[in-house]
């Protein structure tokens, strides 16, 4: 995430003046999903978002708005297998960003705090794909590139204030 932060800042004046979005390049073939991957056990990649949510509360706080963290809340609350839907990846992001620009903490800190939510994305990535093929796995990941793409005025909303 720092990386990506720091790219974003490095390039403010290009993305935050662009209309519209370009498709992302192809990255190629994607890789193989063996057993491993189709099977991963995601409980302590849950369980590490779920106590990250409770512990970091005064923290996340400071980073994200209340509907944003209201919404992470609720997710880390539901009972059963942990799903951070696309929407609320991307306002994570966004908002980390935003806060990230505005100096609201150390960095260092920032990215810290978001490790918790990044392990719960990951668990709810290893489920979504446990039993597609590849097609299904490449839709995926372009169902939560364009779910970047629309709500890029958030970033650019957050990125400002």
């Amino acid at each position: 995430m720092g990386a990506t932060f720091a790219a974003l800042e490095q390039h403010a004046g290009v993305w935050r003046s662009r209309e519209g979005t370009a498709p992302a390049a192809d990255g190629g073939p994607a890789w193989p999903l063996d057993d491993e991957d189709s099977g991963r056990e995601t409980g302590p990649l849950e369980e590490r978002f779920r106590s990250g949510v409770r512990d970091l509360a005064p923290l996340l706080g400071e980073l994200l708005t209340p509907g944003t963290l209201a919404a992470v809340r609720e997710v880390a609350a539901r009972p059963g297998p942990l799903h951070v839907p696309d929407h609320l990846w991307v306002a994570l992001v966004y908002e980390f960003a935003g806060s990230a620009h505005r100096n609201v903490m150390n960095r260092e800190h920032a990215i810290q705090a978001m490790v918790p939510l990044y392990l719960g994305r990951v668990a709810t990535h290893f489920t979504e794909i446990a039993s597609v093929d590849e097609t299904g796995h490449r839709s995926r990941l372009k169902a939560l590139e364009d779910e970047f793409a629309r709500l890029r005025p958030m970033l650019i909303d957050r990125w400002n204030d």
